[in-house]
Order: structure tokens, then C-alpha cells, then sequence
């Protein structure tokens, strides 16, 4: 199994979950707990993704812990939520008002902080209780990108949930497809209800 040397403790590797030309992501495993590990190809993605997630516990969001810099690898290591994201909670079922309850107060914090977070429900889990934000993306806030207009499309199984599916090769239950009309009452009762 394959190991990465992280201030000179052995991670074991259990798989990588995301590459890209900036950093690669993996699942691992030190003294029986699983961890997050981000191994970046550059200095400046290193020091931005720490920059990222400390402006971000400043505005209140609530992400996984940082628990571990290495700056001679390039590494940082994250507590490591197992619960499923809501993305892959939806596929399943429709979410629970939890979910909306948690997401609307993140909302609240990132609009008091006049940022938008990536609302894409891949970056959201729910663990003991508290939604947590998974990424380290933010922006200035934009009303085109903000939750209202464009994020909580995705939190129902719309056409626009669908299109993404498709565009991913994931299977689709055109059973649960809401017609346009019924997820635009369902997005401005959960707006008027948890706002």
C-alpha cells in the first residue's frame, strides 16, 4: 500500500479522490483514523488553499478541521468526514429539512460576509448535526451565483440536477424528475421558510 511521508509520519494511502494540475487529493489512514491529505504541485496553491480556509472559518463557515501543515511536502491534512455529501444523499432521496435549515445559516454568514460559497451540493455534508463545507472556494458575492438564484437548483432533483447527471454518465430516476413549476414553489417555500 502505498505511503505518504507527511513531517516524517507514514500516511497510509487509501485511495486518491481528486487530481487536477494543482493538487492531488487522498483518503488515508494515520494511527487508525482517516484523514484528508492535499498534496499541492506548487507553493502559491499551498499557500492559497490555507489563506482560503482561514478567510473562510473567519466568516463562520464551517469546514472539515485543518490539522496538520507540512510545508516541505506541500501537504495539508484534514479531519476526515465519512457521512455522505447531500449530492449523493439526493440521488438516493429527496433531502431532509435539515439540510435546508444548515444551509440557509451557512447562507446567512456568507451574505453577512459578502462572499459566495460553491453551492453545488457535492461540497456539503452533514456530520453530528452541523452542515460542513467541504470546499475551500469562495468569491465575491454576485447576485447570479448567489443560493436563491442559482445553488439551490441543484438541492432538488430538477432538470437542472438531471443535466448534471447526464453530463456525468450517473444514472437518472426519471420517476423523481420535478417538472419546472414544482421545484420554483418548492425553491421559494424553502426561501420563504428557512429565510
Amino acid at each position: 500500500m502505498e505511503e505518504l511521508l507527511i513531517k516524517r509520519k507514514p500516511y497510509k494511502v487509501i485511495s486518491l479522490l481528486e487530481e487536477d494540475e494543482f493538487f492531488k487529493s487522498y483518503k488515508c489512514e494515520y494511527k487508525s483514523e482517516t484523514k484528508f491529505v492535499k498534496v499541492f504541485s506548487d507553493k502559491p496553491g499551498f499557500l492559497a488553499d490555507q489563506a482560503n480556509y482561514k478567510a473562510l472559518k473567519k466568516c463562520g463557515i464551517k469546514m472539515p478541521k485543518l490539522q496538520k501543515v507540512d510545508k516541505d511536502s506541500l501537504t495539508l491534512v484534514y479531519e476526515f468526514i465519512k457521512e455522505e455529501t447531500a449530492f449523493d444523499v439526493l440521488l438516493k432521496h429527496d433531502l431532509e429539512d435539515i439540510y435546508f435549515d444548515k444551509l440557509f445559516e451557512m447562507y446567512r454568514f456568507a451574505r453577512f460576509s459578502k462572499i459566495e460559497l460553491d453551492y453545488f451540493p457535492t461540497n456539503f455534508v452533514i456530520h453530528k448535526g452541523e452542515l460542513y463545507y467541504l470546499s475551500h472556494f469562495f468569491s465575491e458575492q454576485n447576485k447570479d451565483k448567489n443560493l436563491e438564484n442559482y445553488g439551490i437548483f441543484y438541492w432538488f432533483y430538477s432538470q437542472d440536477f438531471v443535466k448534471y447527471l447526464k453530463e456525468h454518465d450517473i444514472p437518472v430516476d426519471s420517476n423523481r424528475v420535478l417538472p419546472k413549476a414544482e421545484v420554483n414553489k418548492k425553491i421559494v417555500l424553502t426561501s420563504i421558510m428557512k429565510w
